[in-house]
């Protein structure tokens, strides 16, 4: 038995990296995981590799779907225990220093990282 045993748990960003890492592992110590993830291809690797992983699509930019993605959780699991708000980018322009970055960057960064 793991110490998350038996709880609801959502990650964002769930479907690489960190976030993939962190919903397995809460897999193994007992939780049912729910992840969520802009890229449906990886997402839904992570959750067919898992009984106790499901996968969402999202942007955690919007703000309809986030309130979609709650609704999904406490109507089919009646609560939520964990949230783990995992899902993040990097500077992705050549330049990633504050001085160079474009306004049009900066909010995207902001934006998707709040």
């Amino acid at each position: 038995m793991g110490r998350v045993q038996d709880k609801i748990a959502l990650v964002t960003g769930g479907g690489t990296g960190i976030g993939c890492a962190i919903a397995q592992r809460l897999s193994d110590e007992g939780a049912q995981v729910i992840i969520t993830d802009r890229n449906t291809q990886t997402g839904e690797a992570v959750a067919s590799a898992y009984d106790s992983i499901e996968f969402l699509e999202q942007d955690v930019r919007d703000q309809t779907r986030w309130q979609e993605v709650i609704s999904h959780v406490t109507d089919r699991h009646g609560r939520l225990d964990i949230l783990v708000n995992n899902a993040g980018i990097l500077a992705t322009e050549p330049s990633q220093g504050v001085e160079d970055t474009t306004l049009a960057h900066w909010r995207q960064l902001q934006e998707n990282n709040s």
